[in-house]
Parts: C-alpha cells; structure tokens; sequence
C-alpha cells in the first residue's frame, strides 16, 4: 500500500469528529506509531520525515478551503514568540457521518430492491466507506440478523434504473419484459405478461421501491411501473424522438408532492376530499398526507377533526379501505369513488357474512 494512503487510513480509524470538532486526534509521532503497528510490512518506509512531508503537503493543499470542508484537519499553536504557526493533533474530518453511514446500511439490509446476496455485498461496500468505530457499531452486517430479504427473482434493479435513467436524459423510448408474481406449481414465481415499449418520463422512490413514471408514444396518459418487476430492459429509440404531445403532464412535477396525492402509487386525476378523521388515529392521516393536510376551520370536537387532502380517486379508495376505522368520508362529489367503495363494501360483506 501506497505509504500516503496508509496514513490516510490509520488517521480515520483512529481519530473522531462530532459536528466538526476534534474528540480524538493524533500528533505525527502518533500517527506513525500507529502505522508501524498496522502496517508491519511498510514498517522500514515509515519515518517521520516521510510523515510530516504528506501532512504538510495535503494541509497546504486544503487549507485554501473552510475546515468543515477539509479531509485532514489539525490544531494550531504558536512558536517563535507567536510569529509562527505549526501543526498538532491531526484528525479525519468525515463528510458523512458514522450515523449517517449505519442509516445508508441500514436502508440497505431492509430494502425491497436487493436479494440478500446483493444487500450484503452492497452493505459492505458502504462499511468500507467509513472507519473502524463504523465496523463496530454495524457489525450486525456479517451476523444476518435481518434474514432474507423480500422475494427477489433474477433482476438486478440498479441495472434497470441505469438504463432508464438514462432514456430520460436522452429522450429515447425502452422496451422491457413486464412481469407479475403468481403461484406456478405450488410455488411463488414470475409471471411473464408481455413486452412493453414505453416512453420512461420519471423515476421515484416510494416505500423502499423504485417506480417509473411513464406512458405510451402518442399519449398523455401516465402509467407506473414497479422497476422491480422488469426485466430485458433495452432502449430502442434513442435521442430527440419527436413527440406528438403538446403538453408535457410532468412539466411541473414534484417529487414529494406526487406521492403524497397518489396513495398506493395509483394514477389518476387529483381531486380534493374532505374526511373526517378520529383523533385518537391522526398520526395515520398525518404518515400518509404529510404537509399535504389542511385542516378545516372550526371542525375540530373532542373526537374528531374535518381536514381537506388531495388525492387520485383510485389512491383515495384504497387509502379509506385501509383506514376505515380512521377516517370518514364526507361532502363527497366523486361519484366514481362512491360507487366503487360501495361495491368493496359489498363484496366484504358478502364474503364474511
């Protein structure tokens, strides 16, 4: 190993920083010490000469920067009757935290994209980011306490997303094997539908999935597509591909706003719905509609609470099956919706009576 690196490396895993400031650091007879220790095979190399070479070289470099933007930090203090500053106490400045790190691996161990053989290469990538503290407080990585990951067939979903990640940015269309999951003797398995060819407008992240926001040349109809369910995607059109729709749908999409109007992912018109909610139950309006919920004036009981939310018809519907014992619907003027949660409560009623 590049001497360089190597004391890149024993200054990480053994010095500390909170919010910026020093808690653990290393002075260079320190830091030599401890490459001598870790790296016995460069032990002849390592003098402190070599040492105090790169640290003033790599602090010279980045002291034109502010010290929270800095790689190597260090302490001062003063000699030569205060006319000259020197360097002591050196210690890694991390742009990402140990806690944000175990929070990316985390996220990692308990996505619905990855099958575990891939979460746990990814999570040890991310491991490998950080320090030796980060290696200890994640070391949960290597006991599989979170079992298998959800049921994954054979797609890798990064993949996928590259290739429409970059259809969007070149305006192409892509063309992809749609499938769903079935039982298929006696076992869960894919399902193949058929091939699709679509014009990929967005990707969004939503409960742990990736979608892809998109519609079929020549139409203004968005659809969404689970990434995870696709597999042999290809672009089959590239760059500037002329498009007959006058008017772009997405032109003014935002992210956050598009999921919480769109319960479920499911499309559709947005339409404004009053409900009337129980108290006791608001944190699940409030998990699902966020900033999204305007509470009505004057409304409020000891009980319950009108607010005013917008919503597709179809996310509305399913979002009220779900919470039926939370939220009541009222002054309602989608008829569509109506008739469609009067035929769900039939069909329950009829199946458990």
């Amino acid at each position: 190993m590049v001497i360089l690196f190597a004391m890149i490396d024993t200054i990480r895993n053994y010095t500390e920083a909170y919010n910026g400031k020093p808690v653990k650091t290393l002075t260079r007879t320190g830091i030599v010490k401890k490459m001598k220790a870790d790296y016995p095979e460069m032990k002849g190399q390592i003098t402190d000469k070599k040492i105090r070479v790169r640290l003033d070289t790599i602090c010279d470099y980045e002291d034109k920067y502010k010290v929270n933007k800095r790689t190597i930090c260090y302490r001062e203090y003063l000699v030569d009757n205060g006319e000259q500053i020197r360097r002591t106490d050196y210690y890694y400045n991390d742009s990402i935290t140990d806690i944000e790190y175990m929070f990316l691996i985390d996220s990692i161990m308990n996505s619905k994209i990855f099958d575990t053989d891939r979460a746990n290469d990814f999570a040890h990538r991310v491991q490998k980011l950080g320090n030796e503290k980060l290696k200890k407080i994640t070391s949960y990585v290597d006991d599989n306490i979170y079992g298998r990951q959800r049921y994954m067939f054979n797609a890798d979903v990064l993949d996928n997303i590259s290739i429409i990640e970059k259809a969007i940015r070149d305006n192409a269309i892509i063309e992809f094997d749609w499938n769903v999951y079935d039982a298929i003797d006696g076992k869960v398995g894919l399902r193949f539908l058929e091939r699709r060819k679509l014009k990929p407008l967005r990707l969004l992240l939503n409960e742990g999935r990736y979608y892809m926001l998109a519609r079929y040349y020549k139409s203004e109809k968005v659809y969404t597509y689970s990434i995870d369910l696709m597999k042999n995607v290809k672009t089959v059109v590239n760059g500037n591909v002329p498009d007959i729709v006058k008017t772009d749908p997405e032109k003014n999409f935002k992210r956050a706003e598009y999921i919480l109007s769109h319960p479920y992912n499911m499309g559709g018109k947005i339409r404004a719905y009053k409900l009337r909610v129980n108290r006791e139950f608001f944190s699940r309006l409030v998990d699902a509609f966020s900033y999204g919920i305007r509470i009505l004036k004057g409304t409020e009981t000891k009980n319950t609470v009108d607010v005013m939310v917008k919503a597709s018809s179809k996310g509305m519907k399913y979002w009220l099956l779900h919470n039926y014992d939370v939220a009541t619907l009222i002054d309602n003027n989608d008829k569509e919706l109506t008739e469609e949660l009067k035929k769900a409560v039939k069909i329950l009623q009829n199946m458990y009576s």
